[in-house]
């Protein structure tokens, strides 16, 4: 009896041992795919930081290579044209190579209400980016003061660029 209780210990012992090794090495294989896993992982991470550096660099030429095509400088630039009163002066303010907005600076001799109308080219110039647009009807005198300057501004624009 004393032999079947070594024996059933010798089992026992070798049982241990095999599901002791077999979890040994069970371990060894999650670390080795574990850091498989980390260097594809980086692999990739550089392969991403990569593609998005010449993917910036390859945006910042083409807004480059777009500002280029640009017809006018950025800037504030003045512009003066005759009116029904007299001389009307305008800035015209360029972001980004297009007209964002027009101011009237001055327009001493105008009427006010003709002035008050004719300031609806202002509208049109800031929309279709270009002095040849139709004047108000009623306010013709004045919008060709105002048009003319902006002419002038987006012409000094045009030389600075």
């Amino acid at each position: 009896m004393n032999r079947f209780w070594i024996k059933i210990v010798n089992v026992i012992l070798i049982a241990g041992i095999f599901l002791g090794y077999n979890q040994v090495l069970a371990q060894r294989q999650n670390a080795e795919e574990i850091s498989r896993l980390e260097y594809e992982l980086s692999q990739a991470r550089q392969q991403l930081e990569t593609q998005t550096a010449e993917l910036l660099q390859s945006e910042n030429a083409q807004q480059e290579e777009e500002k280029k095509d640009l017809p006018y400088a950025d800037g504030e630039f003045i512009g003066s044209g005759q009116g029904f009163g007299g001389e009307i002066r305008v800035s015209v303010n360029i972001i980004d190579g297009t007209v964002s907005s027009v101011d009237v600076l001055s327009a001493e001799g105008e009427d006010g209400t003709y002035l008050d109308m004719a300031m609806g080219v202002i509208d049109s110039v800031v929309e279709e980016q270009t002095d040849k647009v139709d004047t108000v009807s009623g306010a013709t005198f004045s919008s060709r003061g105002i048009l003319s300057a902006v002419a002038e501004a987006l012409e000094k624009a045009e030389q600075a660029k």
